[in-house]
């Protein structure tokens, strides 16, 4: 793991609390973010929220 993945994955994990991703046709990508979404360091900010804004019920779930 490198600082760029840390900072793609800061990138798409507000992309995809927005919903603004469809994971179709992209599993690789998908699943290096799962892998990403399920280490402990990365859970707090999942739990994360915005104030207007709520995430896709998957937002979460490590096996979206």
């Amino acid at each position: 793991m490198s600082l760029a993945d840390l900072a793609a994955a800061a990138h798409i994990s507000v992309a995809d609390y927005l919903g603004g991703i469809d994971w179709t046709g992209h599993e690789q990508t998908k699943g290096w973010y799962a892998g990403l979404k399920s280490r402990p360091s990365f859970r707090p900010l999942l739990a994360e929220r915005m104030e207007i804004v709520t995430p896709p019920k998957y937002y979460e779930d490590v096996d979206f």
